[in-house]
């Protein structure tokens, strides 16, 4: 009896595995999604997309079917060839919404130039909104220098949507490096002037926050104060970040160049340093904090006001914002000592923010403190679980010894070479 227990007990591990395998299958929510490559002649598109082979794509622009017109056009759009922009050009004019709207991305795609009076004809005719934001944002990536004002030569009145296209396509100029005063102007009406969604919203504040720094002066006269109050005041986490990133660039104006001293002086925006410590300890949203922190000004005249909220910031319970704090002091720290912050970095429990701490720790120390310190990270080197903390504990050592003329330089820690 007892052996024939002893086998059924033995058998127990492999029956609960099975009824473990045996699971009731979840009921379907539906049929399944039929697989669109069933199609041979969609399954030849997806080839020729595959194969970067856009002569064999332009036929399908002008199939009968509207299906094959629109995966051409956005197969087009992953080759980014431009020898395929003068078939694309009458698809802007295609009976199909979804075939213009492909069409137009797929100019957008190439960035070629010679789309752009034909986007702006579509932008001005086009009766669909959805391809009209596409038809702007596709002009937006095809416009030049010179010209740029093709984004607002078609009037938007008192039409939202249109408005929203438009700050599309300044955003994408601006990603571009493409901008102008009148750019700015433009872009603060928006602003200003319409009830945009959140996402024209974000478009329009990128557009502003991407301006080359060349225009600062004119971003500082032209933009600042709908700045300040979108990094004070808007709902949207996203648009207050780009705010926090345009207003870092205004706290902390480059220096003046031989060939601009002017307009370097008259670029900073007083208020921008002020709003950006505010954001950085009150945001609601902690990747505010995050950008706010990364554009405090830390020159001597502010290093005492951005130094008491990059303090506070350290002991935020958002790992990234004490972890930004940090970088700010490893980059940036000026008249600290290298024991405080030391000391400062042994009461973080997050490796991240502990390591660099040490680093900045090291890179301000004195040279009658440094041996100190340098054994701290030795300690926590050799304490580390994570690897990457290792790695981090070793940057600071290799930079002291490349620093270093002597040939008595301290080691790199045990275990830290291969």
């Amino acid at each position: 009896m007892t052996l024939l227990l002893s086998r059924r007990w033995g058998l127990m591990p492999a029956v609960l595995l099975l009824a473990a395998c045996a699971r009731t299958p979840r009921p379907s929510a539906g049929p399944p999604a039929p697989n669109k490559y069933a199609d041979a002649a969609l399954r030849e598109i997806g080839t020729a997309q595959d194969e970067r082979n856009a002569a064999a794509l332009l036929p399908f622009l002008k199939n009968a079917s509207p299906a094959y017109r629109r995966e051409a056009a956005l197969a087009l759009a992953s080759v980014q060839d431009r020898t395929a922009v003068p078939a694309l050009l009458p698809a802007l004019r295609d009976a199909d919404p979804s075939v213009r709207r492909a069409a137009a991305y797929a100019l957008g795609q190439t960035g070629d130039s010679l789309a752009v009076d034909s986007l702006r004809v579509r932008v001005l005719q086009e009766p669909d909104p959805l391809v009209r934001r596409y038809a702007h944002e596709a002009l937006g990536r095809c416009v030049t220098q010179r010209s740029l004002p093709e984004l607002w030569r078609v009037p938007v009145l008192t039409d939202t949507a249109r408005a929203g296209a438009q700050a599309w396509g300044l955003a994408r100029a601006a990603l571009r490096g493409l901008s102008s005063p009148e750019a700015i102007r433009r872009t603060v009406l928006l602003l200003n002037d319409f009830k945009l969604n959140d996402e024209p919203r974000l478009a329009a504040a990128t557009a502003l926050a991407r301006t080359p720094r060349v225009l600062d002066a004119d971003l500082a006269r032209l933009g600042g104060s709908p700045l300040l109050r979108l990094l004070a005041q808007d709902r949207y986490y996203a648009v207050r970040a780009a705010a926090a990133t345009a207003l870092g660039r205004l706290a902390r104006p480059p220096a003046a160049g031989p060939g601009a001293p002017v307009a370097a002086a008259s670029a900073a925006l007083p208020a921008a340093a002020g709003a950006l410590r505010r954001a950085a300890a009150r945001d609601a949203d902690y990747r505010v904090r995050v950008v706010a922190l990364r554009g405090l000004p830390y020159g001597p005249a502010e290093y005492g006001a951005s130094r008491a909220t990059v303090f506070g910031a350290l002991g935020n319970r958002r790992e990234p914002v004490a972890l930004t704090a940090a970088e700010w002091l490893l980059a940036h720290a000026r008249g600290e000592t290298g024991d405080a912050l030391a000391a400062e970095a042994t009461r973080h429990d997050a490796w991240r923010v502990r390591a660099t701490l040490l680093a900045a720790a090291l890179k301000v120390a004195s040279p009658a403190s440094r041996p100190s310190i340098a054994g701290t990270v030795e300690k926590r080197y050799g304490a580390a679980t994570s690897v990457y903390e290792k790695a981090i504990c070793c940057k600071p050592w290799a930079k002291m010894r490349a620093a270093s003329t002597s040939c008595s330089a301290k080691p790199l820690p045990r275990g830290s070479r291969r």
